[in-house]
């Protein structure tokens, strides 16, 4: 379903207004249901100025300050599962363990991505807190 979200939400980017080019995010948070423990929720965005004007059908969010560690992912988009495993072994090794809440990871596909091919390479954020006695 994911490239199914960007397929849907490439065309509109550019013309969200107040979206400030450079990058587009893959928001990946917590099951809105509590039930579903295995999955997330998927989310394609862009940063913009003011959430006061977006246009109907589309969702703002504001994500507040955290520590975040970041692995880059280069190469083509399908390399970003071996990312996340990486990142998930760095984090066990760190004493750092991702940060509890709705957010768990943010894909960050900077200018140098190409949507049409996949390749280009992004980075993946993981919000973090030391771990307890660390």
């Amino acid at each position: 379903g994911i490239p199914n979200i960007w397929q849907a939400f490439g065309p509109i980017m550019a013309t969200i207004p107040g979206a400030i080019p450079g990058a587009a995010y893959g928001l990946n948070l917590a099951p809105a249901d509590a039930t579903d423990d295995c999955g997330f929720d998927y989310f394609a965005a862009v940063r913009v100025r003011s959430l006061n004007d977006l246009p109907e059908g589309v969702s703002g969010a504001r994500i507040g300050p955290r520590e975040w560690a970041v692995f880059d992912s280069p190469g083509h988009v399908s390399n970003i599962g071996a990312t996340c495993a990486a990142a998930g072994e760095w984090l066990a090794q760190s004493g750092r363990a991702p940060k509890s809440g709705p957010m768990q990871m943010i894909e960050v596909y900077g200018a140098q991505f190409d949507a049409r091919t996949g390749l280009g390479g992004c980075e993946v954020w993981v919000p973090v807190v030391q771990h307890a006695g660390a």
